[in-house]
């Protein structure tokens, strides 16, 4: 009887209680506090002018790009794609993932404007002249 069960408890011990810590572990995740301060972020300030100086009225923009992430190579993450406007001549998103974006300003005025960059961690802030 008590080689079976040394046996039962190593089994235990070795397979079910590993097993039950993943299980733990997967299920329940980072806390979410953590999880988003621990992801780095990137924040992007546009400061639109016409050549006169003037600042345009306003307009919508959209961002698209895929997030840099600490994965093998060939491993490309999901696409992230953001639609928004903004009033006056200063365009601000605040925590974009450091990525290549391709971004489309589009002004009230009927005017546009294309630009791809490489939004780094921390501030990127660039002019812009439609």
């Amino acid at each position: 009887m008590g080689h079976r069960r040394r046996v039962l408890l190593a089994l235990a011990v070795f397979f079910v209680f590993p097993a039950a810590l993943m299980f733990y572990a997967v299920s329940s995740g980072p806390p979410p506090a953590l999880e988003e301060s621990a992801r780095p972020h990137a924040r992007l300030v546009l400061h639109c002018t016409r050549t006169d100086g003037s600042s345009p009225a306003g307009g919508t923009y959209s961002i698209v790009g895929r997030p840099r992430q600490a994965l093998p190579i060939g491993f490309l993450g999901e696409p992230l794609r953001l639609d928004g406007s903004f009033e006056g001549g200063l365009l601000i998103v605040d925590s974009l993932p450091p990525m290549r974006a391709e971004i489309v300003v589009r002004f009230e005025s009927g005017e546009r404007m294309e630009l791809v960059l490489e939004l780094e961690e921390g501030l990127n802030e660039r002019s812009l002249k439609p």
